[in-house]
């Protein structure tokens, strides 16, 4: 059986490192769109408590789930508050039309 060529053991060998140094970014990557989500929840509570402060018996930040556990936000609760083109910004991405 012939052994594959110089070019594709090279090829191979890159493409394994390319693969390794994305998993290793990968928590970094995380971290910054946990502090990047958790940011924007902040904003949002500091915004729903001057927007609900009329209303009796509301306590700012009350989750709407029944559990202790974690859930993560949904677009509509980060977005919900901010203008129109940032949601659909995180919803679609970069988008450009000339």
């Amino acid at each position: 059986m012939k052994s594959p060529p110089l070019i594709e053991i090279i090829r191979q060998r890159l493409q394994i490192e390319d693969f390794e140094a994305r998993i290793a970014l990968m928590p970094l990557f995380q971290a910054e769109t946990d502090r990047r989500i958790l940011h924007m929840l902040r904003e949002n509570l500091e915004e729903e408590a001057i927007i609900m402060k009329d209303v009796p018996g509301w306590k700012v930040g009350e989750s709407v789930f029944n559990t202790t556990r974690w859930v993560p936000p949904l677009l509509g609760e980060l977005y919900g508050l901010r203008p129109l083109e940032e949601a659909v910004f995180a919803n679609h991405g970069f988008m450009m039309y000339t």
